[in-house]
């Protein structure tokens, strides 16, 4: 047994991820909260450690502090555990999904919900963007803009400025590169 990875991608569960460091810290007895702490932060990798980069100056120890936020192990479950927000979004995909199905439907485009979220898988934005949406007159059309917008979002929060290197903007709205010119 070791300590495996914790990337801080969609799957992962960091409970288990930061049960698992500690059961193997303890078997090999280490229980040192600061050498726990230095140990675990290694094991970070991909989102993961770019999160640790951007938060860990923040972070004292593992599990000892008394303020909460100060501890790696409390920040890592926050910050990668979605168990209600996950549920909420979920309905709240579901019913945008039956309207957006509603709108393409009375433009005369005839399509599944299965279908629909075919296409947010592989590029819904562009897809809805290619057709003519803007033209429907219907109160549910609020509803798909808006949709479209947090689809927009969520890409953005995966995109790598090649030009800074952080997250969350193309090189084209980079503020660096503004600057240089």
């Amino acid at each position: 047994m070791e300590i495996p990875i914790f990337y801080g991608i969609i799957g992962e569960n960091p409970e288990e991820w930061t049960d698992q460091v500690e059961k193997y810290l303890l078997k090999i007895g280490i229980e040192d909260d600061k050498r726990i702490f230095e140990i675990a932060k290694t094991h970070l990798l991909g989102n993961a450690l770019q999160w640790f980069e951007n938060e860990g100056m923040c972070i004292a120890d593992w599990n000892k502090n008394e303020i909460k936020d100060l501890r790696l192990k409390y920040r890592l479950i926050e910050e990668y555990s979605s168990t209600t927000e996950v549920k909420d979004d979920e309905d709240e995909i579901k019913e945008a999904v039956r309207k957006i199905k509603k709108i393409l439907n009375k433009s005369g485009v005839w399509i599944t919900e299965d279908e629909i979220i075919g296409k947010i898988n592989f590029g819904f934005t562009k897809y809805v963007l290619g057709m003519e949406y803007r033209n429907i007159k219907d109160k549910d059309c609020e509803i798909l803009s808006r949709l479209v917008g947090v689809i927009r979002n969520i890409k953005k929060k995966n995109v790598e400025c090649w030009t800074c290197g952080k997250k969350g903007h193309y090189v084209r709205e980079c503020l660096d590169d503004q600057n240089k010119n």
